[in-house]
């Protein structure tokens, strides 16, 4: 993967939550060099919005309640190329690991509409 990518969980909650300004705020402050898309539930909804950042190196970090502000800084700290330093969800945790995600598993990472 040559840039970082962000998927803006646009579920229920989190859209109820502002997460469409949290998407545009990522979009605004990153411009072209990280791709930003909505996504499907991340799992934890009273932890939203919630916000996976896939790496250029393809590590992975799903933040937790994002601000259209805390958007801005993890996007201008993608585009500097540094591991955004914002709160984010411990995916080893029971709540991750018990889980077998089948629906939503690729979350984000199908984009029909590029077919």
């Amino acid at each position: 993967m040559s840039q970082p990518r962000v998927f803006v969980c646009t579920g229920t909650a989190c859209a109820s939550l502002d997460a469409e300004a949290v998407k545009t705020r990522f979009e605004q402050a990153s411009g072209k060099q990280v791709e930003v898309r909505g996504s499907c539930c991340l799992g934890l909804c009273a932890q939203g919005p919630l916000v996976r950042v896939e790496m250029a190196d393809e590590s992975e970090a799903i933040y937790e309640h994002v601000t259209a502000d805390l958007a801005a800084d993890i996007g201008k700290a993608l585009v500097g190329g540094t591991r955004p330093s914002a709160p984010q969800l411990d995916l080893e945790s029971a709540f991750f690991t018990r889980q077998v995600r089948i629906v939503t598993a690729n979350a984000g990472r199908i984009v029909p509409s590029s077919r």
